[in-house]
């Protein structure tokens, strides 16, 4: 799923590794030495791809694969209970102390997690505020229970200091240069979740989360319920009497970004007996193209789901208003776009984590003889005129 500009990470993840491990180092968080000869129970992830661990007596290893370079690790991770002595003969990687106490989230995806799971009160606080629709999360930063810590393009490095923060949860991205947050001496946690190929391999990642936050038995059962629900929903999709076409989002600037086929929402659209036009595409994150290339391809899709963030939603008259261009589409023509306001649904706080959610709805959406009596939508509204 594409990630839009807003919440942008400063964070290459090579060199944010390096950077950690080195700052780390001097306050004496890491502990790096030859591999260690103990000997583990493999920890079986069913759908994360970019996910591995094992679980010795003393501690567990995690390590996140680099999702743009292939065969290479973007961090490793040992996991050692707070309270316990900490092992002589540890792997190399950064030491987390178990279950994190004060960790910063940059993205309300996993803040919404942490209360899902019971332990809002171990993040210290949130980036981009102003983005987030949880009720939950925007009672707490209300109450003074969750920090804001900013812009995540420049978190307040001087508040983290004071803070005593254990830990950063970022979002890598792809030839970023680490920011001055990344560089003070906090271990940062890859958050590679959104680079799976799967909306099931990225919520998967919940169960790493659980292991930081302490809460594994809880995130396991949670993701059980997640992959059977989702499985349930993909099977009732492939009986659908068609399977229409599908353009999505809009213009950015010059810039029109797209899923790419082997992305978690590409991946989504297929499970939903959806044509996605862009689904022969092999990237698994964004795909950056212009109009003219949108418009080759996507000039008569049957339906065009656009997401966005505005105070008011789109119209039809809004869009045309925005770019022109908009009403040389078929679905503009024929009244079959679909909008998804990010700042009045809590897209982005609930589907990464609930996949099923945002698949029953596309589902009942764009399949009419799938829909049910009662379908209420939560995320997904036709336009208005």
């Amino acid at each position: 799923m594409h990630t839009p500009l807003r919440i942008v990470r400063h964070s290459l993840v090579l060199l944010l590794t390096a950077l950690s491990l080195m700052a780390c180092l001097i306050v004496g968080s890491c502990r790096p030495a030859a591999p260690t000869t103990a000997t583990g129970d493999t920890l079986v992830f069913r759908h994360a791809h970019l996910l591995t661990a094992q679980r010795t007596d003393s501690f567990t290893r995690v390590d996140i694969a680099d999702p743009w370079h292939e065969g290479a690790t973007a961090a490793t991770y040992i996991l050692v209970p707070r309270h316990a002595p900490l092992p002589h003969n540890l792997p190399s990687g950064i030491v987390l102390r178990t279950p994190l106490a004060r960790v910063v989230a940059y993205s309300a995806v996993h803040a919404a997690l942490a209360d899902e799971l019971g332990v809002l009160s171990q993040v210290s606080g949130v980036c981009d505020v102003d983005y987030i629709t949880s009720p939950s999360l925007r009672a707490a930063i209300q109450a003074g229970q969750l920090a804001d810590y900013g812009s995540s393009m420049q978190p307040a490095v001087e508040q983290l200091m004071a803070n005593k923060v254990d830990a950063l949860l970022i979002s890598p991205f792809r030839d970023q240069v680490p920011g001055p947050a990344e560089q003070i001496g906090i271990p940062v946690i890859a958050c590679a979740d959104y680079m799976e190929a799967t909306p099931l391999g990225r919520a998967e990642w919940m169960r790493f989360y659980g292991m930081l936050w302490g809460m594994e038995q809880r995130a396991d059962s949670l993701f059980a319920d997640v992959e059977r629900t989702y499985t349930n929903l993909r099977t009732q999709a492939a009986q659908a009497a068609t399977r229409p076409t599908l353009m999505v989002d809009l213009r950015t600037g010059p810039v029109w970004y797209v899923a790419g086929g082997r992305s978690t929402m590409g991946t989504l659209y297929a499970d939903a007996a959806l044509e996605y036009l862009y689904r022969d595409d092999v990237h698994s994150g964004s795909v950056a193209l212009n109009f003219e290339q949108v418009f080759a391809r996507c000039s008569q899709a049957d339906f065009w789901l656009v997401k966005y963030g505005r105070a008011t939603d789109y119209t039809y008259a809004t869009l045309a208003q925005d770019d022109s261009r908009y009403t040389r589409f078929r679905p503009w023509r024929e009244h079959h776009v679909v909008g998804c306001n990010t700042l009045s649904s809590p897209f982005y706080e609930e589907t990464p984590f609930h996949p099923e959610r945002l698949l029953d709805e596309v589902i009942q959406t764009f399949h009419e003889d799938l829909r049910s009596p009662t379908f209420a939508p939560k995320y997904l509204k036709p336009l208005q005129p």
